[in-house]
């Protein structure tokens, strides 16, 4: 019977291959798009599962609560872990992470240093590779971090500074304080982890690196700024652990008491729910995946509808079949079958689309995309689940349709296709109704990212070149030596690029009362050079900038107290924190503002001086962001810091050439400083890769929706043709018209597509409505945008019709009228 039912289904194929290839090509269009957002949803739920631990470890974060803001910290400091290890025995294991990027100078015995600026380094604890899976190649995992002043390399970074030579036992110099030894060498993490480092040293280095008292704990739950994880003995504990957290904290923070409380975050959910910001990467995951579904839906009512309209070709079949004995059953397994042949046939074709499909797919993805067919068992299953899904889907209503015709019906020639009429027409619409809002989407993603990328974020990034500094240089000889450059035009000194947010936020008040240091505000706080604001073009609303003639602006450290005490130095605030204080830009002039950082009622930073300009609001991140308080402070004060960055106007010109000067010139006066430089303009473009990429995913699946629905279109168009020729021949003989004839066989498709129309525009509009509140500033959505799209689609469906629609009626009539 199997057999008798192959040799039926493969006969139709043979007899209908128009028929055949518009199916199975929609088919494998529908397949091959799953299969590709398949990899890259398997990808993205794919991460931290290497930890053989994964499913006991939690991230520790904070919920910060104030009458101002709720936000919730994936950082604390390095005394919460600690206290939680104390207090519930269900913790096994506890290991904090304090990134901490810096340079790292390697000295051979021969040949010339090697210096790099290292932005994947931290500082942990030796529980690092007992928490989180971390192959070592050399070294032993459990005596790595036995010494304060040890470091684990990942294998590239090993043969970045040591080539093929024994990393183990060399020294390696960290921010020129440090001389750590080599003890381990890990394999490369892989791209599927949260948590990437290049290198790992003891956390008792960092102690030293900072001057910490022999044998001092990190007491504080502010500083240092460290990401604590926990390992649990079982993951049921954890709902128990979070309800006691109120408790917890009114034991060993109880300052902090009603707007303070941990919580625990699965190593699982992390990348998925809020690694990327609010709303994480679950959101793209979920889009995509209804995109895919979207996509092999589209492509099984082609299906339906092309088996359903030609029903009336199979229907004498039915009818002697079920004469001669055949069961319905047997009918439905019949039509089953052929459905998931053609779905077979489909998926291989979908698999070469694929393959040829992956170099595009992995630009788009932003990372390289591959099948492995022997190790990826869950993609194999996933392949025969899709082959069951797609056959049974399309196949099911064709095959109870056509088995359900009566036999007396049927031969007496009363049974035809026009019973799924109304289901056919219903199909349409809802194709048109997924493939109008895909592109109305696509669309509108499009015009967002345009708009963040055409925006002045109120400075001049053009021809500014960011250089990353170095502790200890002298800023101000080498700004001199820059300047003297013919292809130099501005230089200035800033701890944070602008538009590319700032790392330093803390509390501060303000003259005339401000905020309780108990239930702080918050303001970030920027160090800054002389030049800054007239180098970036930013303007002075009101009072002046940072000014060498004026010495004050500079502050003074009282004898005894740490460097991270200033008193009576001048502030630069932008308008935002003029606004949140309640002044305006002239009324801040002349008022004291304190910002301070504390420790257990100790504060260990300690910022306090007077207001002496106002600057223009500027982003100081990406449109994500509304534009917040900053106070800015001077740096070329004692205060400095660690690095920051070299803004350098440059003459225009090749951009190559420029920074293989700047490179020349930073090896010859920063010899001991790893050059860093990137143009700023191209770095602000870098945040909005994701929605760049979101959009041209969006964009081609949008695209082939539309054409697996065209093709489906075409083939009812076809059809359509094809059973009314005779009416055609007749209406010619009488005088129609060929633009007539075609309006005629064009109308009731275009009236469909419309349908969609309506009720797509309104879905669109509000799911896009609902994706722009991630951006503070955004476009506005216009009706004419999704009327376009709709105008769009009902262009493409009348070209799809239309064509056929012609063909029809230019043939003959006396051709036509002999039609059978």
């Amino acid at each position: 019977m199997l057999k008798s039912y192959l040799v039926i289904a493969l006969r139709t194929l043979r007899r209908r291959k128009a028929y055949a290839a518009i199916n199975i090509a929609g088919l494998a269009l529908g397949i091959a798009c799953c299969l590709l957002i398949g990899l890259y949803v398997q990808e993205e739920l794919s991460y931290d599962r290497h930890h053989e631990n994964g499913a006991q470890v939690y991230r520790v974060n904070q919920l910060v609560q104030s009458e101002a803001e709720e936000a919730v910290w994936d950082w604390g400091g390095g005394g919460l872990g600690e206290d939680l290890v104390a207090d519930f025995p269900q913790i096994e294991a506890m290991v904090r992470v304090h990134p901490n990027p810096g340079p790292v100078r390697y000295e051979p015995a021969e040949g010339a240093p090697r210096s790099f600026r290292e932005r994947g380094f931290v500082f942990a604890d030796p529980s690092l590779f007992s928490v989180f899976t971390h192959p070592f190649l050399a070294g032993d995992p459990a005596t790595a971090f036995a010494e304060p002043l040890s470091v684990v390399l990942t294998a590239s970074t090993a043969r970045k500074y040591f080539g093929a030579a024994d990393p183990l036992g060399q020294l390696l110099n960290y921010g020129g304080m440090l001389d750590l030894t080599v003890t381990g060498v890990i394999a490369d993490l892989p791209r599927t982890s949260h948590l990437q480092f290049d290198l790992a040293a003891p956390l008792e280095g960092f102690k030293r690196l900072y001057n910490f008292p022999a044998g001092a704990d990190f007491n504080s739950y502010w500083w240092p700024y460290v990401h604590t994880y926990i390992q649990v003995d079982d993951p049921a504990a954890v709902g128990a652990m979070q309800m006691a957290m109120p408790a917890f904290v009114s034991r060993h923070r109880p300052e902090g008491e009603g707007n303070y409380r941990p919580l625990f975050e699965p190593l699982f959910d992390i990348h998925l729910y809020t690694e990327a910001g609010a709303g994480g990467r679950i959101t793209q995951v979920r889009i995509f995946g209804l995109i895919a579904l979207s996509i092999l839906l589209l492509a099984c009512i082609n299906f339906m509808n092309l088996a359903t309209a030609r029903a009336a070709r199979r229907a004498k079949e039915v009818g002697v079949r079920k004469v001669v004995g055949a069961h319905r059953r047997q009918l439905i397994g019949q039509f089953l079958g052929e459905s998931l042949l053609m779905a077979g046939l489909a998926l291989v074709l979908a698999l070469g689309l694929v393959e040829l499909a992956l170099p595009l797919f992995s630009d788009l993805a932003g990372y390289p995309v591959a099948v492995d067919y022997a190790e990826n068992r869950a993609y194999l299953l996933g392949l025969v689940v899709l082959l069951a899904v797609t056959g049974i889907v399309a196949g099911a209503y064709p095959a109870l349709y056509l088995s359900g015709f009566h036999p007396a019906r049927v031969l007496k020639g009363r049974a035809g296709a026009r019973g799924g009429a109304r289901l056919r027409q219903a199909l349409v619409v809802v194709q048109f109704t997924v493939s109008i809002a895909l592109i109305a989407g696509a669309t509108v993603a499009f015009q967002q990212l345009r708009f963040v990328q055409e925006q002045r974020l109120g400075f001049d990034e053009d021809q500014m070149v960011a250089l990353r500094l170095g502790g200890g240089l002298d800023w101000p000889a080498l700004k001199q030596e820059l300047l003297a450059q013919p292809w130099v035009r501005s230089a200035t000194m800033t701890s944070d690029r602008p538009g590319m947010g700032i790392g330093n936020e803390l509390p501060y008040v303000v003259e005339g009362g401000g905020v309780a240091p108990d239930l702080p505000e918050r303001v970030h706080n920027q160090y800054v050079g002389y030049d800054y604001f007239e180098d970036l073009g930013i303007p002075i609303v009101a009072g002046r900038g940072f000014d060498p003639a004026f010495p004050s602006d500079k502050g003074y450290r009282p004898e005894g107290t740490q460097f991270l005490h200033m008193f009576d130095r001048g502030w630069v605030i932008n308008e935002a924190a003029a606004r949140a204080s309640g002044w305006t830009p002239e009324e801040a002039l002349g008022k004291n503002i304190r910002v301070f950082a504390f420790e257990n009622g100790t504060y260990y930073t300690d910022l306090r001086g007077t207001v002496v300009g106002v600057a223009a609001d500027y982003h100081h991140a990406s449109f994500r962001s509304a534009i917040e308080p900053v106070v800015f402070g001077l740096a070329d004060s004692p205060y400095g810091f660690m690095g920051g960055w070299a803004m350098v106007g440059v003459a225009p010109g090749n951009a190559r050439e420029t920074l293989t000067a700047l490179e020349a010139f930073w090896k010859e006066h920063a010899p001991g400083t790893p050059y860093e430089a990137e143009f700023l303009d191209a770095t602000l473009q870098q945040q909005y890769v994701q929605e760049a990429r979101l959009g041209k995913l969006i964009g081609v699946f949008a695209a082939l929706g539309v054409l697996i629905a065209c093709l489906g279109l075409f083939g009812l168009a076809a059809y359509t043709a094809e059973q009314r020729t005779k009416e055609i021949g007749v209406r010619k003989v009488l005088g129609a018209s060929v633009p007539g004839l075609i309006g005629l066989l064009s109308r009731d498709f275009l009236t469909l597509v419309l349908v969609a129309a309506v009720v797509a525009v309104p879905v669109a509009y509000w799911a896009m409505e609902q994706w722009l509140t991630g951006f503070a500033y955004r476009i506005e959505l216009h009706p004419a945008v999704f009327l376009g799209v709709a105008l769009l689609a009902m262009g493409t469906a009348f070209a799809t019709v239309g064509w056929q629609a012609y063909r029809t009626a230019r043939l003959d009539p006396a051709r036509t009228l002999r039609y059978e």
